[in-house]
């Protein structure tokens, strides 16, 4: 295949990874335990071979501060149920399909690191995430002190630093070096990774990058002869723009099955506090968890969510009543007001942003 049409090939391949792995983390069921967010472990050669599964830490509860363990092959589908990883209440288990298996311009499958901040940590079926002090991956989790510090980084080839808040990075390898044997049964990340000396620069976009082993730090720079890697990454803003209308359209469906319930009186009122009342005599508070006299509370809510934890996405929520047809939910953490809006014979309502930005 020509440079030129490799190269587009390869450039094609990797959006389509990155397509891939949003809609692995945002289309999970909300009558499940997993919540939307969380991404899969890649596909290490620890285990002897490259079998397109993600790979579980040995070990949960610290292994994942182990950038070795965030590193691998983006894997086609997640592991079988039973095992540690997220797996057991996932509908299908970890093997749901990521939908993807393309390869890049050479052949090869891409390679995938991802941070801390997305990867499930518990062997129990609570999903507490990885973020400390947080259960959920609401915009506050994910911009938090505890969460800054574990994205990972991204310089160019001339040491500047274009972002330290990725939240994945896949990387199409490129032909083998002269120093890479990829013929082995399970070659190691260094024979598909490369290794790029960086000039002084804004720290720590500076000496030796080591893709197969450098924690957190990725280079995106043309291919030269001895570094031919090429990768993409998507931004926690990114990431926490397209997860917030994911978590969004689950709680519009609750405040439209209530709305439908009580079409006399729409949308419901809030609730005073937290997981309260529906209260009639107030039009903003919180959303309201339970019936008082005729006031209506919510019918239901995802299973995903705890609502009696403080740092819940039902905590993070501010609900305001304009009218029986029309309400705004803002989320802490989040310079966004979406907009519900209710038509007559309508099934679900019309959806607005005012920013489009999180």
């Amino acid at each position: 295949m020509p440079r030129d049409q490799s190269t587009e090939v390869t450039a094609a391949t990797l959006n389509a990874g990155a397509r891939a792995l949003m809609a692995w983390a945002l289309t999970r069921r909300d009558d499940r335990h997993a919540p939307p967010g969380m991404l899969p472990y890649p596909d290490r050669h620890a285990d002897g071979n490259y079998d397109s599964l993600a790979d579980c830490p040995p070990n949960l509860g610290t292994a994942i501060t182990n950038h070795a363990l965030r590193l691998g092959r983006l894997p086609v589908a997640g592991e079988p149920i039973g095992t540690p990883c997220e797996g057991e209440d996932f509908g299908t288990g970890r093997r749901a399909m990521l939908e993807f298996d393309a390869r890049d311009g050479n052949g090869d499958a891409l390679w995938y690191a991802v941070s801390q901040n997305l990867l499930d940590d518990t062997r129990s079926r609570q999903y507490q995430g990885a973020i400390h002090g947080h259960r959920a991956l609401t915009p506050a989790a994910l911009r938090s002190p505890a969460a800054s510090q574990q994205w990972l980084t991204i310089c160019d080839a001339a040491g500047n630093l274009l972002s330290t808040d990725a939240a994945f990075v896949l990387i199409s390898p490129g032909v083998p070096l002269a120093h890479q044997n990829r013929t082995t049964t399970a070659p190691g990340p260094g024979a598909f990774l490369d290794t790029l000396s960086l000039p002084a620069g804004t720290s720590p976009c500076r000496g030796s990058i080591n893709h197969a082993a450098s924690p957190r730090i990725f280079v995106a720079a043309p291919r030269q002869d001895r570094f031919n890697d090429t990768l993409i990454y998507i931004s926690s803003q990114q990431f926490i723009d397209q997860l917030v209308v994911r978590a969004i359209g689950s709680f519009r469906s609750e405040i439209d099955r209530a709305a439908a319930i009580h079409p006399a009186t729409g949308y419901p009122h809030p609730a005073a506090i937290h997981g309260g009342n529906c209260d009639p005599t107030i039009d903003a508070g919180f959303l309201p968890l339970r019936d008082q006299g005729s006031c209506a509370g919510l019918a239901g809510w995802p299973r995903w969510d705890a609502h009696d934890d403080p740092t819940s996405w039902y905590a993070s929520l501010h609900y305001r009543r304009v009218s029986h047809t029309e309400a705004h939910l803002s989320v802490v953490g989040c310079n966004d007001v979406f907009v519900l809006r209710r038509h007559a014979h309508a099934r679900i309502s019309t959806l607005s942003r005012t920013t489009k930005r999180c």
